[in-house]
């Protein structure tokens, strides 16, 4: 499929938000201050199943939700309105309102790493060989 025709479909039916939610609701993640996810064992078969629907590896969604479960918490532990986490995180309001309502699909790893740091969040990931 073309970028260009996926696109659309991801427009079209938001395939990537629902594979999302189906992930962070298998997920256990031991998220802290530092997101760093847990171990996230998954069974190699559905990693699999999502890999073949998904453009984008299941764990860069991962590490996204990750991201996203932390700000969300960082907004509610602040107390801060949609508005005023906009201008915290340096985004626009309709962008914290895309975050609040987990839209994983429409952020970057970057982007979203961006945001935490302008939050005075410390974001650590950390990478090892699988077994």
């Amino acid at each position: 499929m073309s970028d260009h025709a996926r696109a659309k479909a991801e427009e079209k039916i938001n395939l990537s938000a629902k594979i999302a939610s189906i992930v962070q609701e298998q997920l256990s993640l031991d998220i802290s201050m530092n997101v760093k996810p847990s171990s996230m064992q998954e069974p190699k078969l559905q990693v699999e199943e999502l890999t073949q629907y998904s453009p984008v590896h299941p764990e860069n969604m991962k590490l996204r939700s990750a991201l996203i479960t932390m700000l969300k918490k960082h907004i509610s532990r602040a107390h801060l309105s949609q508005s005023q986490a906009a201008k915290v995180f340096g985004v626009t309001q309709p962008r914290i309102s895309d975050l609040t309502r987990e839209k994983v699909d429409l952020f970057g790893l970057d982007a979203l790493v961006n945001m935490a740091t302008a939050a005075g969040l410390q974001v650590e990931i950390n990478i090892r060989e699988t077994k």
